[in-house]
Protein backbone atom coordinates (compact mmCIF):
# COMPACT_ATOMS: atom_id res chain seq x y z
CA UNK A 1 0.00 0.00 0.00
CA UNK A 2 2.96 2.22 0.92
CA UNK A 3 4.31 1.65 -2.45
CA UNK A 4 1.64 2.26 -3.93
CA UNK A 5 1.04 5.65 -2.29
CA UNK A 6 5.08 6.84 -3.23
CA UNK A 7 4.16 5.73 -7.34
CA UNK A 8 1.04 8.21 -7.24
CA UNK A 9 3.06 10.78 -5.34
CA UNK A 10 5.47 10.45 -7.77
CA UNK A 11 3.32 10.63 -10.92
CA UNK A 12 1.90 13.70 -8.80
CA UNK A 13 4.62 15.22 -8.42
CA UNK A 14 6.05 14.52 -11.98
CA UNK A 15 2.69 16.10 -13.51
CA UNK A 16 3.16 19.34 -11.24
CA UNK A 17 7.01 19.94 -12.05
CA UNK A 18 6.44 19.12 -16.05
CA UNK A 19 3.21 21.63 -15.53
CA UNK A 20 5.14 24.29 -14.23
CA UNK A 21 8.11 24.11 -16.76
CA UNK A 22 6.04 23.93 -19.67
CA UNK A 23 4.08 26.86 -19.01
CA UNK A 24 7.75 28.90 -17.94
CA UNK A 25 8.90 27.25 -21.11
CA UNK A 26 5.69 29.15 -22.78
CA UNK A 27 6.31 32.50 -21.52
CA UNK A 28 8.22 35.44 -23.15
CA UNK A 29 11.35 36.59 -23.07
CA UNK A 30 13.61 39.68 -23.58
CA UNK A 31 16.68 41.33 -24.51
CA UNK A 32 18.02 43.91 -22.17
CA UNK A 33 15.77 46.98 -22.26
CA UNK A 34 17.93 49.34 -23.34
CA UNK A 35 16.31 53.09 -22.69
CA UNK A 36 17.19 56.22 -24.09
CA UNK A 37 15.98 59.24 -21.57
CA UNK A 38 14.84 62.21 -23.03
CA UNK A 39 14.38 65.76 -21.06
CA UNK A 40 10.75 66.96 -21.33
CA UNK A 41 10.00 70.88 -21.14
CA UNK A 42 7.94 71.65 -18.70
CA UNK A 43 5.07 72.93 -21.39
CA UNK A 44 5.23 69.44 -22.46
CA UNK A 45 5.04 67.51 -19.00
CA UNK A 46 0.59 67.20 -19.54
CA UNK A 47 0.73 65.92 -22.53
CA UNK A 48 2.33 62.37 -22.22
CA UNK A 49 3.65 60.89 -25.31
CA UNK A 50 4.47 62.49 -28.22
CA UNK A 51 6.11 62.20 -31.34
CA UNK A 52 8.12 65.51 -30.34
CA UNK A 53 9.68 63.21 -27.99
CA UNK A 54 12.21 62.04 -30.17
CA UNK A 55 13.25 66.10 -30.94
CA UNK A 56 13.90 66.88 -26.78
CA UNK A 57 17.55 66.84 -25.31
CA UNK A 58 18.69 62.90 -25.04
CA UNK A 59 20.35 63.35 -21.40
CA UNK A 60 21.03 59.89 -20.25
CA UNK A 61 21.22 55.97 -21.66
CA UNK A 62 20.26 53.17 -19.33
CA UNK A 63 20.14 49.37 -19.71
CA UNK A 64 17.60 47.17 -17.40
CA UNK A 65 17.49 43.71 -17.43
CA UNK A 66 14.17 43.66 -16.33
CA UNK A 67 11.43 46.60 -15.76
CA UNK A 68 10.41 46.00 -12.51
CA UNK A 69 10.76 49.31 -10.55
CA UNK A 70 7.89 49.40 -7.71
CA UNK A 71 6.13 52.22 -6.10
CA UNK A 72 8.55 54.25 -4.53
CA UNK A 73 9.79 57.82 -3.93
CA UNK A 74 12.13 59.61 -5.22
CA UNK A 75 15.02 59.50 -3.47
CA UNK A 76 15.75 55.89 -4.55
CA UNK A 77 15.43 57.24 -8.16
CA UNK A 78 16.26 55.27 -11.22
CA UNK A 79 20.77 54.74 -10.91
CA UNK A 80 21.83 56.67 -14.21
CA UNK A 81 19.08 59.49 -14.56
CA UNK A 82 20.32 62.70 -13.41
CA UNK A 83 17.36 64.10 -12.86
CA UNK A 84 13.98 63.22 -10.59
CA UNK A 85 11.33 64.50 -12.75
CA UNK A 86 10.20 65.86 -16.05
CA UNK A 87 11.97 63.11 -17.93
CA UNK A 88 10.79 60.32 -20.36
CA UNK A 89 12.40 56.81 -21.49
CA UNK A 90 11.80 55.12 -24.28
CA UNK A 91 12.59 51.62 -23.98
CA UNK A 92 13.16 49.09 -26.70
CA UNK A 93 13.98 45.37 -26.54
CA UNK A 94 13.35 41.82 -28.49
CA UNK A 95 10.82 39.77 -27.54
CA UNK A 96 10.91 36.33 -28.09
CA UNK A 97 7.20 34.55 -28.42
CA UNK A 98 8.35 30.30 -27.96
CA UNK A 99 4.87 29.24 -29.49
CA UNK A 100 1.57 30.33 -31.18
CA UNK A 101 -0.89 31.51 -28.36
CA UNK A 102 -2.66 34.15 -26.35
CA UNK A 103 -0.42 36.47 -24.28
CA UNK A 104 -1.08 38.47 -20.99
CA UNK A 105 1.22 41.60 -21.20
CA UNK A 106 0.65 44.57 -18.42
CA UNK A 107 1.91 47.70 -17.56
CA UNK A 108 1.55 49.25 -13.73
CA UNK A 109 3.57 52.52 -13.48
CA UNK A 110 3.41 56.33 -11.99
CA UNK A 111 3.15 58.01 -14.24
CA UNK A 112 1.69 57.16 -18.01
CA UNK A 113 3.53 54.25 -19.88
CA UNK A 114 2.46 52.74 -23.62
CA UNK A 115 3.56 49.36 -24.95
CA UNK A 116 4.41 48.75 -28.56
CA UNK A 117 4.52 45.47 -30.20
CA UNK A 118 5.64 45.24 -33.80
CA UNK A 119 5.30 49.27 -33.53
CA UNK A 120 1.48 48.84 -33.10
CA UNK A 121 0.13 50.37 -29.65
CA UNK A 122 -0.61 47.80 -27.39
CA UNK A 123 -1.15 49.68 -23.90
CA UNK A 124 -1.82 53.04 -23.12
CA UNK A 125 -1.61 53.94 -19.82
CA UNK A 126 -2.64 57.52 -19.68
CA UNK A 127 -0.65 60.68 -18.53
CA UNK A 128 0.16 61.78 -15.25
CA UNK A 129 -1.50 60.19 -12.79
CA UNK A 130 -0.44 57.35 -9.40
CA UNK A 131 0.61 53.92 -10.06
CA UNK A 132 -1.89 52.55 -12.56
CA UNK A 133 -2.07 49.06 -13.73
CA UNK A 134 -3.61 48.26 -17.12
CA UNK A 135 -3.26 44.91 -19.25
CA UNK A 136 -4.83 43.28 -22.17
CA UNK A 137 -4.16 39.63 -24.09
CA UNK A 138 -2.59 39.18 -27.38
CA UNK A 139 -2.64 37.06 -29.90
CA UNK A 140 0.77 36.01 -31.41
CA UNK A 141 2.80 33.93 -33.89
CA UNK A 142 5.64 32.05 -32.90
CA UNK A 143 8.76 34.72 -33.28
CA UNK A 144 10.78 37.39 -32.08
CA UNK A 145 9.09 41.06 -32.42
CA UNK A 146 10.58 44.18 -30.88
CA UNK A 147 8.78 45.96 -28.58
CA UNK A 148 9.27 49.54 -27.70
CA UNK A 149 8.10 51.16 -24.28
CA UNK A 150 7.20 54.81 -23.13
CA UNK A 151 7.82 55.75 -19.31
CA UNK A 152 7.62 59.04 -17.77
CA UNK A 153 7.86 61.08 -14.39
CA UNK A 154 6.23 64.35 -14.81
CA UNK A 155 5.77 65.12 -11.22
CA UNK A 156 8.14 64.70 -8.67
CA UNK A 157 7.41 62.52 -5.41
CA UNK A 158 6.80 59.24 -6.40
CA UNK A 159 7.79 56.70 -9.13
CA UNK A 160 7.58 53.36 -10.79
CA UNK A 161 6.91 51.10 -13.92
CA UNK A 162 6.87 47.40 -13.67
CA UNK A 163 6.41 45.69 -17.24
CA UNK A 164 5.10 41.52 -17.08
CA UNK A 165 4.17 39.39 -19.70
CA UNK A 166 3.12 35.82 -19.88
CA UNK A 167 1.51 32.90 -21.75
CA UNK A 168 -2.02 32.39 -21.42
CA UNK A 169 -3.33 29.29 -23.74
CA UNK A 170 -2.74 28.22 -26.95
CA UNK A 171 -4.79 28.50 -29.87
CA UNK A 172 -6.93 25.98 -31.11
CA UNK A 173 -6.54 26.89 -34.95
CA UNK A 174 -3.34 28.48 -36.92
CA UNK A 175 -3.08 32.32 -36.10
CA UNK A 176 -2.50 32.41 -40.29
CA UNK A 177 -6.67 31.98 -40.54
CA UNK A 178 -7.26 35.49 -38.75
CA UNK A 179 -7.26 38.67 -41.06
CA UNK A 180 -6.47 41.18 -39.62
CA UNK A 181 -8.19 44.64 -40.90
CA UNK A 182 -8.15 48.76 -40.14
CA UNK A 183 -10.64 51.21 -41.21
CA UNK A 184 -9.49 54.73 -40.39
CA UNK A 185 -12.17 57.73 -40.17
CA UNK A 186 -10.47 58.53 -43.67
CA UNK A 187 -12.34 55.19 -44.87
CA UNK A 188 -15.04 54.61 -42.73
CA UNK A 189 -16.86 57.65 -42.19
CA UNK A 190 -19.24 57.96 -38.96
CA UNK A 191 -21.32 61.36 -38.58
CA UNK A 192 -19.33 63.97 -36.20
CA UNK A 193 -19.57 63.16 -32.68
CA UNK A 194 -22.18 60.26 -33.53
CA UNK A 195 -21.60 56.58 -34.02
CA UNK A 196 -24.23 57.02 -37.07
CA UNK A 197 -22.15 55.87 -40.48
CA UNK A 198 -22.65 58.22 -43.25
CA UNK A 199 -23.44 57.31 -46.41
CA UNK A 200 -19.80 56.77 -47.57
CA UNK A 201 -19.19 54.83 -44.71
CA UNK A 202 -21.97 52.40 -45.33
CA UNK A 203 -21.02 52.18 -48.55
CA UNK A 204 -16.85 50.75 -47.66
CA UNK A 205 -18.90 48.43 -45.28
CA UNK A 206 -21.15 46.97 -48.14
CA UNK A 207 -17.70 46.53 -50.45
CA UNK A 208 -16.32 44.73 -47.61
CA UNK A 209 -18.72 42.31 -47.01
CA UNK A 210 -18.81 41.47 -50.83
CA UNK A 211 -15.32 40.54 -50.56
CA UNK A 212 -15.80 38.85 -46.89
CA UNK A 213 -18.82 36.37 -48.25
CA UNK A 214 -17.00 34.16 -50.28
CA UNK A 215 -14.47 33.59 -47.32
CA UNK A 216 -15.73 30.61 -44.44
CA UNK A 217 -15.96 32.92 -41.39
CA UNK A 218 -16.87 31.30 -37.72
CA UNK A 219 -15.75 35.37 -35.80
CA UNK A 220 -15.53 38.78 -36.21
CA UNK A 221 -14.25 41.17 -33.43
CA UNK A 222 -14.87 44.65 -34.06
CA UNK A 223 -13.05 46.85 -31.80
CA UNK A 224 -13.69 50.61 -32.11
CA UNK A 225 -11.35 53.33 -31.33
CA UNK A 226 -11.30 57.25 -30.39
CA UNK A 227 -9.27 60.15 -30.40
CA UNK A 228 -8.36 61.68 -26.65
CA UNK A 229 -10.79 64.47 -27.65
CA UNK A 230 -13.96 64.82 -24.92
CA UNK A 231 -13.89 63.13 -21.81
CA UNK A 232 -13.08 59.45 -21.30
CA UNK A 233 -16.49 57.95 -20.19
CA UNK A 234 -17.40 59.65 -23.57
CA UNK A 235 -15.08 58.26 -25.78
CA UNK A 236 -15.19 54.65 -24.06
CA UNK A 237 -19.30 54.84 -24.88
CA UNK A 238 -18.68 56.48 -28.78
CA UNK A 239 -16.30 53.50 -29.52
CA UNK A 240 -18.83 51.08 -28.20
CA UNK A 241 -21.19 52.24 -30.11
CA UNK A 242 -19.21 52.83 -33.57
CA UNK A 243 -18.45 49.20 -33.22
CA UNK A 244 -22.05 47.87 -32.94
CA UNK A 245 -23.06 50.35 -35.74
CA UNK A 246 -20.31 48.20 -37.84
CA UNK A 247 -21.76 44.94 -36.94
CA UNK A 248 -25.12 46.07 -37.55
CA UNK A 249 -24.16 46.89 -40.74
CA UNK A 250 -21.92 43.60 -41.47
CA UNK A 251 -24.80 41.16 -40.41
CA UNK A 252 -27.28 43.15 -42.77
CA UNK A 253 -25.00 42.06 -45.79
CA UNK A 254 -23.47 38.81 -44.79
CA UNK A 255 -26.58 36.20 -44.78
CA UNK A 256 -24.34 33.55 -42.58
CA UNK A 257 -26.18 33.79 -39.42
CA UNK A 258 -23.19 31.09 -38.20
CA UNK A 259 -20.67 34.37 -37.55
CA UNK A 260 -20.45 34.99 -34.24
CA UNK A 261 -19.57 38.54 -33.65
CA UNK A 262 -18.13 40.32 -30.60
CA UNK A 263 -18.01 44.15 -30.21
CA UNK A 264 -15.52 45.94 -28.04
CA UNK A 265 -14.95 49.71 -27.65
CA UNK A 266 -11.42 50.94 -26.51
CA UNK A 267 -11.71 54.63 -26.46
CA UNK A 268 -9.15 56.92 -26.41
CA UNK A 269 -6.41 54.06 -24.71
CA UNK A 270 -4.75 52.38 -27.56
CA UNK A 271 -3.53 55.71 -29.85
CA UNK A 272 -1.49 54.68 -32.59
CA UNK A 273 -0.43 58.25 -33.79
CA UNK A 274 0.01 61.79 -31.49
CA UNK A 275 -3.11 63.38 -30.40
CA UNK A 276 -1.80 66.84 -30.63
CA UNK A 277 -2.41 67.22 -34.52
CA UNK A 278 -5.61 66.95 -36.63
CA UNK A 279 -3.97 64.14 -38.68
CA UNK A 280 -2.81 62.12 -35.93
CA UNK A 281 -6.42 62.38 -34.21
CA UNK A 282 -7.88 60.99 -37.58
CA UNK A 283 -5.66 57.96 -37.31
CA UNK A 284 -6.69 57.13 -33.99
CA UNK A 285 -10.11 57.55 -34.81
CA UNK A 286 -10.37 53.92 -36.47
CA UNK A 287 -12.34 50.40 -35.81
CA UNK A 288 -10.36 47.43 -36.56
CA UNK A 289 -11.87 44.01 -37.11
CA UNK A 290 -10.20 40.35 -36.56
CA UNK A 291 -11.98 37.69 -39.34
CA UNK A 292 -11.61 34.04 -37.84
Amino acid sequence: MKEFQRTILSFVLLFFFNTIFTQDQAHPTFTPFEGTVYKIPARQISKGYTKAVYDYEQIAQISLKELDIPDQTDDNMIEGIPINRGFGIIFKSEMTIPKDGEYLFSLNSDDGSILWINEKGTLYNGKLHEMTLVQDSVRLEKGKYPIKIWYYQGVANRYGLEFKARFLKALPASLDTVQSITLSSEVLNFETNSSQLTALGKEVLSKLAEQLRSQSIHKIHIIGHTDDQGSLMYNQQLSEQRATSVKTVLQTHLSNKNIQYITLGKGETLPIDTNTTAEGRAENRRVELQIE
